[in-house]
């Protein structure tokens, strides 16, 4: 029982440090899917090796400095992207361009699916404001709305291989396949 409390204390902890940089777990002490994901995100964008275990680097790496857990994405921070690649493609008619904040944790998923494939990557749909929304199709709740979702084009690059690399950085959900989506993959947080 002793050993069991002390488990679930230092996953707490381990947890605890993972939602400060900027991963939204339940502090629970049970290491499922969603913390070894967040495991293998922190992981892949610190440089080290992807395997889901928090050893002694992954535990350094997450008490050393902290991405800003603010829900605005610096975007002078940002390598591969520009803000202006998520724009809402209303082209205007409905709304600024940008109905919400870009997601900093869908920016980063990004960013580590950038760098893993070494390929640039094409944002076929990023923000929607709601009229966009519809007119495309969406449904009514559709991540787009909130920044928290872009449909992505990797040329050259197996579209299963992406959602899977997606999910390991921490995607929530993340699809292809469906009408009207051509070679685009869906991903959201």
């Amino acid at each position: 029982p002793d050993t069991d409390k002390a488990l679930t204390n230092d996953v707490k902890e381990l947890q605890q440090l993972l939602n400060k940089h900027g991963y939204n777990l339940k502090v629970d002490g049970i290491i499922g899917t969603d913390t070894r994901n967040a495991i293998k995100s922190i992981q892949s964008k610190k440089g080290l090796k992807v395997d889901g275990i928090a050893g002694t680097d992954t535990i350094k790496a997450l008490k050393g400095s902290t991405t800003s857990t603010s829900s605005k994405v610096n975007w002078d921070k940002v390598k591969y992207f520009k803000k202006s690649e998520f724009k809402c493609k209303c082209g205007g008619k409905y709304c600024n361009g940008y109905p919400a904040e870009m997601s900093p944790k869908l920016i980063n998923i990004l960013e580590g699916l950038r760098k893993y494939f070494g390929k640039p990557i094409t944002i076929t749909s990023g923000l929607r404001c709601k009229q966009h929304n519809k007119n495309v199709g969406g449904v009514s709740n559709s991540q787009h709305q909130y920044g928290k979702a872009a449909d992505i084009y990797i040329a050259g690059v197996d579209k299963a291989k992406i959602k899977a690399k997606a999910y390991e950085l921490g995607a929530k959900y993340s699809y292809y396949g469906t009408a009207g989506m051509g070679n685009a993959v869906h991903i959201n947080v």
